[in-house]
């Protein structure tokens, strides 16, 4: 282990490390009126990312340095370039008395993409087994396209009740290699009601996703299945200057895994080392707001 760090260490100072990126962005909108009730929204844009200090400097890929939380223990690349993501965005805005509803279709063609991939590098691979018994990831540039739909809609069913809802979904590809980018959300819906009073407000929504299964191979990126839960929340505005907030998440206590969440890397726990962690229960938060 000692030799394996310390050829480590004797690269990332041999190498360059003053680094200097500079990057322009641009973004051009615009707005045309279809009808009375349908207003199209056209977005064009060029946008660029620098590698953060942890994908350019780590050097050693100990479990202080584990990346995204997702189990692996990762290290840096001196000779990341910027991303670069050019992107196009369609939307539509259509209210008809009381119905609002707001679809976008998008598309971002992204050169350079920093991503974690297994890394070739010997000592790091063998000091990553030794840490958690899998190789190093190392960020690298890849090519990458993502798209997906967006909407939200909201319906008044009088002047105290409200439905609404929104919908997500989002691809993602590498278009260097047939696989699938790592770690993306999976697609998510939620409907919720809301009944709205002179000083309070009562809301209760369902939120479901759906099961995550374009993983990457590349990176053995595990499915997760859906789930769904419900939440409730009720405001009180006794006084214009106090607001009181009451809060119950996951109403009906259910377990599931957030394809997102961290790795558990800890033995002697409930949970296995290497096992996806669980969501939080059941849970009931307070709050008070006065403005002064």
């Amino acid at each position: 282990m000692g030799d394996s760090a310390q050829d480590l260490a004797d690269d990332f100072n041999a190498a360059k490390r003053n680094l200097r990126f500079e990057n322009v962005d641009a973004v051009a909108r615009y707005r045309r009126s279809l009808t009375q009730n349908v207003q199209l929204r056209l977005e064009l844009g060029s946008k660029a990312r620098a590698p953060s200090y942890q994908e350019l400097y780590l050097w050693l890929p100990l479990q202080a340095t584990g990346g995204l939380a997702d189990g692996r223990n990762y290290i840096g690349n001196l000779e990341l370039d910027a991303e670069r993501s050019n992107e196009i965005n369609v939307g539509l805005g259509w209210t008809n008395g009381a119905f609002q509803f707001s679809p976008q279709i998008y598309y971002k063609d992204v050169s350079d993409y920093i991503q974690g991939v297994p890394s070739t590098n010997m000592a790091a691979n063998m000091l990553a087994m030794m840490m958690s018994g899998e190789p190093a990831l190392q960020f690298e540039n890849v090519d990458a396209r993502i798209y997906g739909v967006d909407l939200a809609w909201q319906y008044a069913v009088s002047d105290a009740v409200y439905l609404d809802g929104i919908g997500s979904y989002t691809r993602g590809e590498r278009s260097d290699i047939s696989d699938n980018l790592y770690r993306l959300a999976p697609p998510k819906a939620s409907l919720g009601i809301s009944y709205v009073a002179d000083s309070w407000t009562l809301r209760s929504e369902v939120v479901g996703y759906a099961r995550q299964d374009k993983v990457s191979a590349f990176n053995d990126e595990l499915p997760t299945p859906g789930y769904g839960l419900m939440n409730l929340s009720l405001n009180l505005t006794p006084h214009q200057s106090l607001r009181l907030e009451l809060q119950v998440h996951n109403l009906f206590d259910k377990t599931y895994q957030d394809h997102l969440a961290g790795i558990n890397r800890v033995n002697g726990s409930d949970i296995p080392v290497g096992e996806r962690l669980f969501g939080p229960e059941r849970s009931i938060s307070a709050g008070v707001i006065y403005r002064f």
